[in-house]
């Protein structure tokens, strides 16, 4: 009677926790998949949603809003944004590697006042020094250049990633670049040969979070970036769905506007499947949630 009892119980809890599984996973699904289905449909405004137009109709399905998406310079855009992307990679992840070591490996004076400085600078928005950015940037002529572009966008990742990477660092033992050291390697030889290696997670971090700030950012691009060639897929995105709309007020064509997003949003899940690994080994070895 007590083993029945307790199999009972036990057949209760695997419900339960499946039924809250399946509820947490339908709620994290649902957005891509109301994304997905408005891509295909001729819904133009949040307005026009009700609750059948969450129900696939295969009968209603069109190409209308990839077509509009086809017709606008969307390769051009993203080429941009790659440029951006990639850039910003390349400067913010040495800067942040490079700092991190420093910070991790050095005793230098004033060192422990330099790592709460930067723990509270990832604090503030990017968005709040705009305007003095704006300011000298016009005066250096980089407003409408990439170079400055990527110099803005890493240095906002690399204050963050300096900061990630000392975390990481501080968990690698000194003994293998000291034994790289002791066989005849240089300590540069032995930074980017050992150590770089070993932190490859955090640099996949790093390399992930300066993409995707770069990649999907739009309050400061629309500040600093004026000219139509240097768009990128954020301006081409808010550029193509509201002057599709035809509308004065720029109301956003919601169906061209999603099937703008996903496409926009494949590089993006690319690089998480091919990174995964190196992710979870990110999670899990400093303790990041």
């Amino acid at each position: 009677m007590k083993i029945s009892k307790y199999r009972a119980l036990d057949a209760a809890k695997w419900v339960a926790s499946y039924s809250i599984i399946a509820v947490v996973v339908l709620f994290a699904i649902f957005p891509l998949y109301y994304v997905v289905l408005l891509s295909f449909s001729k819904i133009p405004s949040i307005s026009n949603i009700t609750i059948s137009s969450m129900i696939p109709n295969f009968s209603t399905f069109t190409l209308s809003a990839y077509q509009a998406v086809a017709a606008s310079p969307f390769f051009m855009w993203l080429a941009n944004s790659l440029i951006l992307a990639f850039g910003t990679v390349i400067v913010a992840v040495l800067v942040a590697f490079i700092a991190g070591v420093a910070l991790a490996r050095l005793h230098v004076p004033g060192k422990k006042a330099l790592i709460i400085s930067l723990y509270i600078l990832t604090f503030f928005p990017f968005t709040s020094i705009v305007i003095p950015v704006y300011l000298g940037f016009a005066h250096l002529r980089l407003l409408n250049n990439f170079l400055g572009l990527i110099l803005i966008y890493s240095s906002g990742t690399a204050i963050f990633g300096a900061y990630m990477a000392k975390i990481f660092i501080d968990s690698v033992p000194k003994d293998y670049e000291e034994a790289a050291m002791v066989d005849g390697e240089s300590r540069f030889r032995a930074l980017f040969t050992i150590l770089f290696r070993i932190a490859r997670p955090v640099v996949v971090f790093l390399a992930l979070i300066a993409f995707i700030g770069a990649y999907t950012d739009y309050a400061v691009i629309n500040v600093l970036v004026t000219h139509g060639s240097l768009y990128t897929l954020m301006l081409g995105l808010y550029h193509v769905s509201a002057t599709a709309s035809g509308s004065q007020t720029f109301a956003v064509n919601l169906n061209i506007f999603a099937a703008f997003s996903i496409l926009m949003g494949l590089p993006i899940i690319v690089l998480y499947i091919v990174f995964q690994k190196y992710l979870t080994q990110m999670y899990s070895v400093s303790g990041i949630k």
